[in-house]
């Protein structure tokens, strides 16, 4: 059986990639919580944490995914990097 097979099943995860897993979970809730505050108008700058818990998320697939695919754990760090990029230049441009 290839080892690459193994990154969806759980018993063969260390106890690091399950913290990794467990925290994907939870930001995943914050996205969808903030999301829905942007959506509804509750929060109207909820946007710029939205952004940057993207840029969190994308860290942690990065790190889950380092030692079972390379092309696609760089992808999602090159991705997180644009994602930290933009909303700094959102929260410059709105401070200035």
């Amino acid at each position: 059986m290839n080892d690459k097979v193994a990154l969806s099943k759980w018993c063969n995860k260390t106890v690091t990639e399950k913290i990794f897993y467990a925290l994907q979970i939870l930001v995943t809730i914050f996205i969808i919580f903030v999301g829905s505050l942007q959506i509804f108008d509750v929060w109207d700058k909820a946007i710029n944490v939205l952004e940057l818990l993207l840029g969190v998320e994308m860290i942690l697939m990065f790190l889950q995914y380092r030692k079972y695919s390379k092309v696609t754990a760089y992808t999602f760090l090159g991705v997180a990097i644009l994602i930290f990029c933009s909303g700094l230049v959102i929260l410059i441009s709105q401070v200035l």
